[in-house]
This record gives C-alpha cells, structure tokens and sequence, in this order.
C-alpha cells in the first residue's frame, strides 16, 4: 500500500496529465504494487513473513518469485499489448507532454545526483542492509538535495517529509508557477509524504 499510495498516487496523475485510461493506470499501480510487495526487502509484509515462518528474508523472498514472476510477465505482456492499441483509449499528443515537461523544467532545477536517493534504497536492497536506515538516510539525502539545488528550505523539506510536496512551496522561491499546465499541479500537489 506504500508504493500505491506515494509513487502510485504521482503515477495516477502523470496518467491524467497524458489522458491515460485512469482504470487501466490503477490496474498498472496495483498489479506493480503487489510484484514489489512480494519481492522488496524492503517491504514491511515480506519482512513479517519471513519473521513469522522463522526463515532468512532473502530465501523467502526468492522462493516467493516462483508465483510473481508469472504474475509480473502476464501483466507486463497485458500491458504492453493494451499500450501499443487503442484498447486503452486515446493518449496526450505530443504538445501536450512537450508542455508538460517544459512546465516542470521551469519549476526544478533538474540534474543527475537528484537519482542518488533511489539508488542509495536500490543499493541497500541489493546489498541486504538494514532497512530503516536506509530509508531514513535516503530521506535525507532527498531532503539536503531538495536544499541544495531546488532552493527549498529544511523547514519545507521535513513538511515534504512529513505531509508530501505541495506546488506552493514554490511561491517562496520566486518561482513563475502561474504559466505551469494545469495538469502539473494535478501531477505535484498529491501528497506521498513518507509517513502518510
């Protein structure tokens, strides 16, 4: 339900953004959802599991992979099929994404160490750290970045921590947020913050 509700919920709007079929997003979301639930180390469920039946997360987490990984196959297979024809209706035109992606170019500062957050978790995973410390420590990783190239201050940081990103931090920061697509604040404004 993490993965659903944070990067699920910021998927649901990049779908709206695109016109995207939102029920066969959501079925995208879930079906992903589930495939990572099964198989993260990370995951909360897959740790209980394994405490629970007294055996090691990573054994449990492979053994686990004989039914997910069909799941994962006929799904992708499902929506590979279903994004390449009509069957999930009509799709933004490329103005429309070329807008989008202008809109949030304006608004961040975009560069190649804002990937290190998702690769310190990544490496964690792989690397069968503890988790807590991870994902604390990726969390402020995220947050000195936010600091140091977007402009944002520690006080929004842990608001972001705390309750998700919200557009009008941007007011602060002199930002022209008035000429964004609409879609964008749709995209931005949904919450995810680590503890929700």
């Amino acid at each position: 339900m993490g993965a659903a509700g944070t990067a699920g919920v910021a998927l649901m709007g990049v779908a709206a953004g695109l016109d995207v079929s939102l029920a066969a997003a959501a079925g995208a979301v879930v079906s992903g959802a589930y495939f990572g639930d099964k198989i993260s180390p990370l995951s909360d469920s897959t740790n209980f599991a394994a405490i629970v039946a007294d055996t090691d997360l990573y054994s449990h987490v492979q053994h686990l992979m004989y039914t997910t990984i069909p799941g994962f196959v006929l799904a992708a297979i499902v929506y590979f099929i279903a994004g390449h024809t009509s069957l999930t209706g009509s799709v933004a035109t490329p103005e429309k994404v070329t807008e989008i992606i202008q809109s949030l170019e304006s608004l961040y500062h975009f560069n190649l160490l804002l990937i290190l957050p998702p690769i310190l978790v990544l490496w964690g995973a792989i690397t069968k750290r503890p988790v807590i410390p991870v994902m604390l420590a990726a969390c402020a990783l995220a947050i000195v970045l936010g600091i140091g190239f977007q402009g944002l201050t520690l006080k929004q940081g842990l608001n972001a921590l705390i309750d998700g990103f919200n557009l009008s931090m941007f007011f602060d920061q002199g930002h022209n947020i008035v000429g964004a697509v609409s879609d964008v604040p749709r995209l931005l404004n949904r919450g995810g913050g680590c503890y929700r």
